[in-house]
């Protein structure tokens, strides 16, 4: 999830050479990559975060240590009042974590405030895709991530010296 959302670049090597994947192109499904048998990672490369960046990472799991069902991390700078440069991804949600484009855009340069968090919340609900299993069904997966966004969103902003949210 946090090489998803850092922009991580892997480094891999093999008796034919080295090559480079973006972390987008690395993760191909459920617990499975794009290396091939003879490969191996030497060095992951991730995008610094400038000074000032708010963060924030909300999970949650039925007991402490299991798999989450659920998880969201969020960053993003304020400038002059506006969120910039936000970056979204989910896990626990579907086959891999995933970045979510469509709340990045929806909230870059946008004041942080509830009506606002509320419709981010409601895209990201339309675009997750969760499983449903024994532990939780999708719809319950679908609700629990959008709360876990809105949380994430506001201590992020916090973070980045934004007021609290209204």
């Amino acid at each position: 999830m946090m090489a998803r959302l850092l922009n991580a670049e892997i480094r891999i090597v093999s008796p034919a050479g080295e090559r480079s994947l973006a972390a987008k192109d690395f993760f191909t499904g459920s617990l499975v990559t794009a290396l091939e048998p003879d490969e191996l990672v030497t060095e992951i490369e991730i995008d610094s975060l400038a000074q000032g960046t708010g963060w924030s990472f909300e999970e949650f799991a039925r007991r402490h240590g299991d798999y989450a069902l659920a998880a969201v991390a969020v960053t993003m700078l304020r400038r002059d009042g506006a969120a910039s440069d936000v970056r979204v991804a989910v896990m626990g949600v579907g086959e891999m974590a995933t970045r979510i484009g469509e709340v990045e855009t929806l909230l870059g340069g946008q004041s942080l405030q509830g009506k606002l968090i509320d419709r981010a919340v409601d895209v990201l609900r339309s675009v997750i895709e969760p499983n449903s299993d024994l532990h939780a069904s999708a719809d319950y997966r679908r609700h629990l991530c959008g709360e876990l966004m809105r949380r994430a969103l506001w201590d992020a902003w916090t973070r980045a010296g934004g007021e609290p949210v209204q």
